[in-house]
């Protein structure tokens, strides 16, 4: 799994689950808790498949000599966003307008992935 080698695992999981618990003090109630810990549990299955999407393409992309399968980036691709897709729809059922919430925490954990990427 080239997730715990291409970024500072410590820094990411660090920052990532800061900014979830204070997602947490902003929620109403525990389903709303719950919204926003499914939301972040998909988040954290949908960047690793990010990193091994783009580890794949980058792969193929420097020369190697393995085959590239086209079935697994078509179905890391279409796995990710299945994955996205349904914890946002799980957060909505629960937590309705407030979605929001789970959402910027969502965006902020984005850019917690970009700053966490090891520099080779």
């Amino acid at each position: 799994m080239h997730f715990v080698t291409a970024i500072s695992l410590k820094n990411y999981i660090l920052f990532t689950v800061l900014t979830t618990l204070i997602s947490f003090l902003i929620c109403n109630g525990q389903s709303e808790i719950f919204g926003v810990f499914i939301v972040y549990f998909s988040t954290i299955i949908n960047h690793i498949l990010l990193i091994e999407l783009v580890y794949m393409l980058t792969e193929n992309a420097k020369g190697s000599t393995t085959k590239l399968s086209r079935k697994k980036i078509v179905f890391c691709a279409i796995g990710k966003m299945a994955i996205l897709a349904m914890g946002l729809t799980f957060g909505v059922q629960l937590m309705g307008k407030r979605v929001i919430i789970a959402v910027l925490n969502y965006v902020i954990q984005i850019f917690i992935l970009v700053l966490s990427i090891k520099k080779t």
